[in-house]
């Protein structure tokens, strides 16, 4: 009898310290979880910022060559959209994730990082919007996407956009830089 009394005893115990286990990984996922979320938002923002960079460098490296020019660029979107927006007086390529966690800098702030103007807004309780824009209406480029004037909007994706820049020579005082996707 005192045999089975330990066995049941040594059960009992097993189920206690596995339980015990348990609720401390659960306490530790619940703490935890938040950061790694918010460590995940910071990194799609900072890669999304270089991305954006390496297009804008493109644009501007073709502005400065000989019309004609070409430049290929493979673009990621891992959230958000891409909005090429070559509409007459606005000439703007705009970068938006509207599901982040975190905020970037203060709401409604501009945050300048190099020729990317940087803005968080609220969107709910819990959720921010990211808007980032490079703006070429001062900068002597006309952009067109696909040889028209009308805004072009690129999902996130699993792959890479296969985007090609091309300097069409200079139109009434500006560099047109043409933007299309090619295979």
């Amino acid at each position: 009898m005192k045999y089975k009394n330990k066995k049941a005893q040594v059960w009992i115990e097993t189920v206690v310290y596995t339980l015990i286990f348990l609720a401390l990984m659960a306490t530790v996922l619940i703490i935890a979880k938040p950061k790694i979320e918010q460590i995940k938002d910071r990194t799609i923002i900072e890669q999304t910022i270089s991305s954006l960079n390496v297009l804008d460098n493109a644009i501007l490296d073709a502005r400065s060559k000989a019309a004609g020019t070409q430049i290929p660029v493979d673009f990621s979107i891992k959230r958000g959209q891409l909005i090429i927006d070559p509409t007459p007086g606005n000439e703007k390529i705009i970068m938006e994730i509207d599901d982040l966690k975190i905020k970037y800098s203060e709401y409604d702030a501009v945050i300048e990082q190099g020729n990317i103007k940087i803005t968080t807004t609220k969107k709910t309780d819990k959720l921010n919007k990211i808007q980032m824009i490079v703006d070429y209406r001062n900068m002597g480029i006309d952009v067109t996407y696909n040889g028209k004037e009308e805004p072009k909007t690129f999902q996130k994706a699993p792959t890479h956009y296969k985007l090609m820049i091309k300097n069409n020579g200079l139109t009434e005082g500006k560099v047109k830089i043409d933007i299309y996707e090619f295979s």
